[in-house]
């Protein structure tokens, strides 16, 4: 159990470094160059998630072997092309539709641009944003937000203050009403279509980083 502010700021960190990743990831974004740049070194979660370390194995070898300047004929074998396919068969287009569309509506309503999704972008108007870009309950942008929100709501070790309970509160709120409710099926799904290791590690790392985060708070705010 966590017991001093400095162990909860310091999951705080991890918990932003491994959401941003998987944001990115989910759009296409290189996870071998992501990974290196949020989650070296593994956060303290690691412990608690051994999942991380197994995807850190993974990135590892191959930020090694891109040193070793391996030739072009090899990059038909490049992992990253495997799991850039199956990243879209996943979450954007297959045939008779995707096993685990990243949209809350998708799970919350049974449809996108659900009555939800205009319910996430107004808890996002009232934290002064905007979203562009697509529908409002897309997972990168949710997480996205999520991180706006546990870095508002961060409190650094040698602070005296008391920590911003309103942001956390919020982000509760929030995590509570628009993303515990589908995160875990949609994980549950994309693992079970998983055919490449990558990505079953990587949404069984989102599963058990969402409980973390939500153990925080309730840790820090008492709900």
């Amino acid at each position: 159990m966590l017991q001093k502010s400095e162990d909860t700021f310091t999951v705080a960190q991890g918990n932003t470094g491994f959401f941003r990743w998987f944001g990115l990831i989910l759009v296409g974004e290189n996870p071998v160059s992501n990974w290196l740049e949020m989650m070296t070194p593994l956060p303290s979660q690691s412990d608690m998630v051994p999942v991380l370390g197994r995807i850190d194995l993974m990135m590892m070898a191959l930020e090694e072997r891109r040193q070793k300047h391996v030739t072009d004929d090899s990059q038909v074998h490049d992992p990253c092309l495997l799991w850039e396919a199956e990243r879209i068969g996943l979450f954007e287009t297959g045939p008779g539709g995707v096993p685990a569309p990243p949209y809350g509506s998708w799970w919350m309503d049974g449809q996108i641009m659900g009555d939800s999704t205009a319910e996430v972008a107004a808890f996002y108007r009232r934290e002064g944003l905007s979203p562009e870009g697509g529908p409002a309950d897309f997972l990168s942008t949710e997480l996205e937000f999520l991180l706006l929100l546990i870095l508002n709501g961060q409190q650094k070790p040698n602070q005296s203050t008391t920590p911003p309970t309103g942001v956390m509160a919020r982000q509760a709120q929030f995590m509570d009403k628009f993303m515990l409710p589908w995160v875990l099926s949609f994980c549950i799904a994309g693992k079970k279509a998983a055919r490449t290791e990558f990505w079953w590690n990587a949404l069984q790392a989102l599963q058990s980083m969402f409980g973390i985060e939500r153990n925080r708070l309730r840790q820090c705010i008492g709900v």
